[in-house]
């Protein structure tokens, strides 16, 4: 069914819906806007008309905010990606955009590890859109810090919760997820 309503809902040439369900509903659907650039960074509400006092990366202020800064090239974006890179023990991470939303199908990671690995990464880019949406819009600042163990808080959780007879150990999720995800599958 999801495919006769992709069919006529969306432009042909459009790719296919990326749907992993280990995360959240919202998770995917953030994803797939993301790929189809339409989440309302400074730069896309800018190009529609929407007046702002400022363009820039409210996380940096170091360039104009893109989906490719945002959640690449901004200096924290980088380090979150370099933290769950050696997290995964995995050499690098894609530098571009596409590449990075898709890093979990092209890894050369196990077939049973992907679908963990590709819950990792759509939870990393909610987590930094998140943290942007706290910076732009709440009163007290939010921590730089704790990034990385609510990636891990919150990829375990969904993991854990939306599989059946799957139950990562939370240990072995912090320190090994790749044997954490083999123990179980």
């Amino acid at each position: 069914m999801r495919k006769v309503i992709e069919g006529c809902i969306l432009e042909s040439g459009v790719d296919n819906i990326r749907w992993n369900n280990s995360i959240l509903i919202k998770i995917n659907i953030h994803s797939w806007h993301l790929s189809n650039n339409r989440l309302p960074t400074r730069i896309n509400l800018d190009a529609r008309g929407i007046d702002l006092h400022s363009v820039r990366c409210p996380i940096c202020d170091e360039d104009v905010e893109t989906p490719q800064h945002l959640f690449i090239d901004c200096i924290v974006a980088s380090r979150l990606w370099s933290m769950v890179a050696n997290w995964w023990r995995i050499d690098d991470y894609p530098k571009d955009l596409p590449n990075l939303i898709t890093w979990g199908d092209t890894s050369n990671l196990q077939h049973s590890l992907k679908a963990c690995f590709d819950a990792v990464i759509q939870t990393t880019l909610w987590v930094i859109w998140r943290f942007r949406n706290w910076i732009c819009f709440d009163a007290k600042p939010p921590r730089k810090d704790t990034l990385v163990d609510e990636i891990k808080i919150l990829s375990h959780l969904w993991i854990k919760h939306r599989n059946r007879n799957f139950n990562p150990n939370w240990i072995e999720w912090t320190d090994d997820p790749k044997n954490a995800c083999n123990v179980v599958l």
